[in-house]
């Protein structure tokens, strides 16, 4: 053997106690907007962490209004059971910036919230108005996958 050999080891195919895989992937549904366009909008398990990301930009002069569902997930019964909201059914605040073709940029809040089938981003505030712009929102979560 070559001792500079490093084995390659593929993990997709690892499986819980329960038998469920721990690699698994799926496409989030993003919300018909007015003037809202998105370009990537997917979720994925990956061991113990949740990833959820929406990309999109925001026409310019249309704003998206404060309480907008931007983007559902509908996930696995067993990964919804692993999610623990912090109150009520919200997950998590984050802010973001949108940015404009020239660079500048406006920072937005959106929450992430859990549903009877999976998770939603909802927009906390309002996109900015004045100018179209692009954004990336995600959500790495922990969650607990050994019980």
């Amino acid at each position: 053997l070559d001792n500079n050999f490093v084995p390659i080891i593929v993990c997709e195919n690892f499986k819980d106690l329960y038998n469920r895989n721990r690699f698994v992937s799926g496409n989030g549904n993003p919300e018909t907007i007015t003037g809202f366009s998105s370009a990537y909008c997917k979720w994925s398990l990956s061991g113990s962490h949740l990833m959820i990301v929406l990309a999109g930009t925001q026409a310019i002069n249309n704003s998206i209004p404060a309480g907008t569902i931007m983007a559902t997930y509908t996930l696995p019964d067993w990964i919804v059971s692993k999610i623990i909201p912090i109150q009520d059914n919200v997950i998590e605040f984050k802010s973001t910036l949108v940015v404009s073709p020239n660079f500048s940029a406006e920072s937005i809040t959106v929450h992430f919230d859990k549903t009877s089938n999976g998770v939603r981003i909802v927009s906390n505030d309002a996109f900015p108005s004045t100018y179209g712009g692009g954004f990336r929102l995600y959500f790495d979560l922990e969650i607990n996958m050994e019980n």
